[in-house]
């Protein structure tokens, strides 16, 4: 049975593996949808929404068809990322904390590899994945729900410990956009790697330097080996910062000429693709990315 055509007995049992699997998930409405919202799948929708005993809001999506996975998940994150404090007044529920950082929830009926590795490669903290299995015989039919993994080997909680500790540093207000930068450096390259030294955090690429970010009086920059640096006051701050690393990247395995100047703004025909951007949000060209 389709996912579009979930019996009441069929939500109630994933209603179930919910709460266990996201913090106590209680469904507060079910249906939402954004009307007007820019949607990769249609629409900006919902099936359930409601608030886990940490106070976030989560939205959990069914999806009836696996072809329309990666557009399911841009969508819904895009939600929670950029609707989350409309989605928290409409709901009207007095736990919900529109601080804490809200999840989005996707739920499929089987996991094709290449779309469990375009939803890793989104490496969003925000999004869980669950899939529903079915199990056929002569006797009988079940269906069950089991979450996913998306970490897919991301360091254990010991190794992320220095990082951590690092983000402590900057101003609280500031996180988001200095935690959004280390998380776009890392979608540049597979072989990317932060690590922390000292008082800021590489970027490296193989034996080499790519980015630093440093925290100065409480604001992150972003700095390439030449030293330029860029405070990361604003999004448009963090985008620009990303579009230098990414061309120097590019000139660095030699898929750009090596007479390019770096700071100078080329002809459009001649820029970077903007797919190739990992800006903060999860736009069309990153999802054209994804896509390859």
């Amino acid at each position: 049975m389709p996912i579009d055509r979930t019996t009441e007995a069929e939500w109630s049992a994933l209603e179930e593996v919910l709460r266990e699997s996201l913090d106590g998930f209680e469904v507060l409405d079910r249906g939402l949808q954004l009307d007007g919202a820019p949607a990769l799948a249609g629409a900006r929708r919902a099936d359930l929404a409601g608030v886990n005993r940490l106070g976030q809001l989560v939205l959990v999506h069914a999806l009836p068809r696996r072809d329309e996975l990666l557009e399911a998940a841009v969508d819904l994150l895009s939600s929670v990322r950029e609707r989350k404090q409309l989605i928290v007044r409409h709901l009207g529920d007095a736990r919900l904390d529109a601080r804490k950082e809200p999840l989005a929830a996707l739920v499929v009926d089987g996991v094709e590899p290449a779309g469990l590795a375009a939803l890793r490669a989104l490496r969003a903290r925000e999004l869980r994945m669950f899939e529903r299995v079915r199990v056929a015989s002569g006797r009988a039919t079940s269906s069950w729900v089991v979450p996913v993994d998306l970490a897919g080997g991301a360091k254990s909680e010991d190794e992320a410990q220095p990082l951590l500790e690092w983000m402590q540093r900057v101003d609280e207000a500031r996180r988001p956009l200095a935690d959004r930068a280390l998380e776009s450096l890392l979608r540049i390259d597979p072989e990317l790697s932060l690590e922390v030294a000292g008082e800021e955090v590489r970027g490296r690429f193989r034996d080499h330097d790519l980015a630093r970010l440093r925290c100065e009086a409480g604001r992150p920059v972003l700095a390439l080996p030449d030293g330029d640096g860029f405070a990361l006051e604003r999004t448009e701050d963090l985008e620009l910062a990303l579009d230098r690393v990414l061309r120097l990247h590019l000139t660095q395995l030699g898929d750009l000429p090596l007479g390019v100047a770096l700071d100078a703004q080329p002809p459009e025909r001649e820029r970077v693709p903007l797919a190739l951007q990992p800006p903060p949000g999860l736009s069309l060209d990153e999802l054209s990315l994804l896509r390859g």
